[in-house]
């Protein structure tokens, strides 16, 4: 097994869900950390340097990513569908021109790259099981919906366009649902989690047959970026990933586990009010719009 050599690690976003899982990581194998986040930490961990920053801001993303920085874990971004909709040009913003100053200082720095990307970049392709040169299929740009999976699509054009003309180091990731503690509670895990524990039907959109990919529970995810980041033995650039991969083939030692869920329209299901054992299918296309509105309890 490789030693690992101790490095100087950036993670942006680092006080999100699974940034700071990373970082606890990271600093329990001996890497000096620097955190650079739009928000300050809820609980700062000792030894870790903490900037706080938007990252359009050059400057702040300059006083991070500095000449004898190893490598940079690129995670933050504007996340959750309830997001896309409120703020698209906030999601683009972060997701694609952010990334491009992250890439240009890394480079500059002599650092590696760690790009978080996600499984929303196949969009709807109803080719699956999906690999990672499956084509993207999308609606309209008229949907803010897709500013998401868009934007960071262009991010990842970006890393093997650094990668290939100018020799960036770089891998990326794609994360499918990932689920854990600290999470924010409006994701499909911790809703339908809650909803049970208050003896509530789930909630089903569409037609309720869809087939769900949920990626490992925490800190196995951080797992996946902290050892592609390791640079004696992350996957040369420019491939990309996606994490169910990674858990299979590198990272036997951690106890990682992916789940699918068939969810059939027959399941004892409530959809916006419908009585249990009931189900009134939301199309596909109003579903992404309307699934944040689903009337919850408040989450403890």
């Amino acid at each position: 097994m490789t030693t690992h050599v101790p490095t100087h690690a950036v993670v942006t976003g680092g006080n999100g869900f699974i940034g700071r899982h990373l970082v606890e990581r990271l600093v329990e194998r001996g890497d000096r950390v620097t955190v650079l986040d739009a928000a300050p930490p809820r609980t700062p961990l000792d030894g870790v340097e903490y900037l706080t920053g938007d990252l359009r801001e050059t400057g702040k993303l300059a006083e991070a990513i500095r000449p004898g920085v190893g490598v940079v874990y690129h995670l933050a971004a504007v996340v959750g569908v309830d997001q896309y909709l409120a703020r698209p040009l906030d999601v683009i913003d972060i997701n694609y021109a952010a990334t491009r100053s992250v890439l240009d200082l890394a480079l500059a720095a002599g650092a590696k790259v760690v790009l978080a990307s996600t499984s929303e970049v196949f969009g709807k392709n109803p080719a699956v099981p999906w690999d990672e040169d499956g084509d993207r299929v999308l609606g309209g740009t008229s949907h803010d919906r897709w500013s998401y999976s868009s934007s960071k699509a262009l991010a990842e054009h970006l890393t093997f366009a650094f990668a290939r003309q100018r020799g960036l180091d770089a891998t990326i990731v794609r994360y499918f649902n990932v689920y854990g503690p600290g999470q924010r509670p409006a994701y499909i895990v911790s809703r339908s989690v809650h909803r049970a524990l208050h003896q509530r039907s789930l909630v089903v959109y569409d037609k309720g047959l869809q087939t769900r990919c949920i990626d490992c529970h925490m800190p196995g995810t951080a797992n996946t970026g902290g050892i592609a980041g390791d640079l004696g033995r992350m996957i040369k650039t420019p491939p990309y990933a996606n994490a169910q991969e990674e858990e299979n083939n590198a990272y036997w030692q951690s106890p990682m586990h992916s789940h699918v869920f068939d969810v059939p329209l027959k399941t004892n299901v409530a959809v916006r009010g419908v009585p249990p054992g009931r189900a009134m299918p939301i199309p596909y296309t109003a579903s992404c719009g309307t699934c944040h509105l689903v009337n919850e309890l408040p989450f403890k």
